[in-house]
């Protein structure tokens, strides 16, 4: 398993990855990326590929629209 730190810079080097915020604290890692050129599943598959996994997923519009 990557270091934090690694994984949060390693993301962040791929093509349509736009931004990579890690939350040491909640353990939480926030990716911007641009769907036209990366998707949600190669997000998972590279996190995979670190030794992490995703548990739960969503976008910034549906937390908004749950307000």
């Amino acid at each position: 398993m990557a270091r934090p730190d690694l994984v949060e810079r390693s993301l962040a080097e791929y093509t349509g990855v736009q931004s990579v915020v890690l939350d040491r604290a909640s353990s939480r890692l926030a990716v911007r990326y641009d769907k036209a050129r990366i998707t949600l599943t190669d997000l998972e598959h590279l996190l995979t590929t670190l030794g992490y996994r995703a548990l739960q997923l969503q976008t910034v519009q549906a937390a908004q629209a749950s307000l």
